[in-house]
């Protein structure tokens, strides 16, 4: 069962039009859920996936000002590009994507779900910069987080890690549909606690990850991620796995990152209670944290230090 917390800021304005369609959306799909154990149609296995992606492609439509074609194309009604670009509602960033794959579930998560929203503490300690912040992003797959912090702060510098050549593809061509070469980097690389190379097993979009002792994958560069995470106003952590090697570096305690979100994971967890081990090690590095979801094999968390960190 997934938990949710509360979220306590919000990253924008919206358009009133796209405000009152992702209302109805919303509306829709609660009222779905609470007609499904009533109604015999409904409740039908073969019919309720088909209504209920209907409806969560309304919602992830609305994200982007080109509703009706995102639509047309996620449902099929409509020729799908190998790569569909969109310009966000909010802000002045577009970006790429890959229809019906699972390019669309981290769009949901990020721009519908709200998983990544900034809390009050973190927003306000980056608008209190007094100058660019700097984000790294550990597992940038596609970029979708990078766009959505550049919603907020447009002159951002971003450095994304990334080594899966699919999702590598897409990754630079929304740097470039932005114009955003001189400030968002991309690393062509595993994020790690050291330098060398890993079998990743890659292909698999928003799942790809290092492959496990028993898995085919082909290698590919891996960088210590420290030198950069020290240079870092926030950080964003999603790297199936690979967030273990960093939580657990000694490294970690002394970081001075003020601020992280991360995604973490049952996979490649040195202990049972993966959700333990990663408060444990945050806290013990000086944050406080605040969940965001929880389930039996991954969380988010997000974190920050209340004093602020001493990076220039």
């Amino acid at each position: 069962m997934e938990k949710r917390a509360e979220q306590t800021t919000t990253h924008g304005p919206r358009r009133i039009d796209a405000a009152r369609s992702e209302d109805a959306a919303h509306d829709a799909f609660r009222l779905l859920r609470a007609l499904k154990s009533r109604s015999r149609w409904l409740s039908d296995p073969e019919r309720f996936p088909w209504v209920k992606h209907l409806l969560w492609t309304q919602l992830n439509a609305t994200c982007v000002r080109e509703s009706a074609t995102f639509a047309a194309r996620e449902l099929g009604l409509r020729p799908r590009p190998p790569l569909a670009t969109y310009n966000l509602r909010t802000g002045d960033v577009a970006i790429n994507l890959r229809h019906r794959t699972g390019d669309i579930a981290i769009l949901e998560k990020v721009f519908v779900r709200n998983y990544y929203e900034l809390p009050t503490p973190v927003a306000d300690g980056l608008d209190g910069l007094g100058r660019v912040p700097r984000l790294v992003d550990l597992g940038s797959n596609i970029g979708l987080f990078s766009a959505f912090f550049l919603t907020r702060f447009p002159e951002a510098n971003v450095v994304g890690f990334e080594p899966d050549p699919g999702n590598l593809d897409v990754l630079k061509a929304t740097v470039g549909v932005n114009g955003k070469a001189e400030t968002w980097t991309v690393v062509e690389a595993c994020a790690s606690n050291r330098p060398g190379s890993f079998a990743f097993a890659a292909g698999n979009e928003n799942l790809s990850r290092v492959a496990s002792p028993d898995e085919a994958g082909h290698v590919v560069p891996a960088l210590d991620a420290f030198p950069y995470l020290e240079q870092a106003d926030l950080a964003k952590i999603n790297i199936e796995g690979g967030e273990w090697d960093l939580l657990l570096d000694e490294r970690f305690a002394k970081l001075r990152l003020p601020a992280l979100v991360i995604e973490y994971h049952d996979i490649l967890c040195p202990q049972p209670d993966f959700h333990a081990l990663a408060i444990e090690r945050l806290v013990a590095a000086g944050y406080v944290t605040e969940q965001v979801f929880l389930t039996e094999t991954e969380g988010v968390l997000w974190a920050w230090k209340p004093n602020g960190s001493d990076a220039d």
